[in-house]
């Protein structure tokens, strides 16, 4: 009875041995991957078969732990959403921005506000249009009446989303209280983004 109890014990810590077994080399600690022990200071410097080999086996790694998690990338693979693996630029912008909004001749000017994006860094390739904060609770306005008072914001901004799309740009605007929201993306034009 005791060696079937000893061979059931051995048979028990073999089997169990992948699931603790950590088949790769790469190191972690809590702010993520870390890198070759060649490239710490102390150490020489490292080949390219070094960082070829760490590469590898963090590819290794993830692979996996895809395995591991059940990992899914369908959604990833969806047609309506390739859109987003080239929207890089994504400002969240407000809606009271001066290059946006010309308070004076009181009209919304989303080309002025595309074309100042274009000078200072390229353009962009999805805009968040938010109209709340940081204005939410220096009176007694709730975030409802805040849209509200924005100048013929809910005929304005499908004029907003028409002209973004125009200019190869996904246009996200957060909206309430009967106002429907707008989500465009540049792909319905046929359009790509700006990169």
């Amino acid at each position: 009875m005791k060696w079937q109890t000893a061979v059931f014990a051995i048979v028990f810590l073999i089997c169990s041995y992948p699931i603790f077994a950590q088949d790769t080399n790469a190191k972690f600690d809590d702010e993520g991957i870390l890198a070759p022990a060649c490239l710490q200071l102390s150490q020489p410097l490292c080949t390219p078969a070094d960082l070829d080999k760490w590469v590898a086996d963090l590819q290794h790694w993830r692979f996996e732990h895809r395995i591991r998690m059940g990992f899914d990338d369908s959604y990833y693979r969806n047609p309506a959403l390739q859109w987003t693996q080239s929207s890089f630029i994504q400002p969240q912008m407000m809606v009271e921005d001066r290059a946006f909004y010309d308070p004076v001749n009181h009209r919304y000017t989303v080309d002025r506000y595309l074309d100042d994006l274009q000078k200072r860094y390229g353009g962009i390739d999805a805009v968040l249009i938010w109209h709340t904060y940081p204005n939410i609770g220096i009176d007694n306005r709730n975030q409802y009446d805040m849209l509200r008072a924005m100048p013929a914001v809910s005929t304005a901004s499908a004029k907003w989303s028409v002209i973004f799309i125009a200019a190869g740009c996904a246009c996200f605007f957060r909206s309430c209280c009967g106002i429907r929201a707008l989500v465009m993306k540049a792909s319905q034009t046929g359009k790509q983004p700006r990169n």
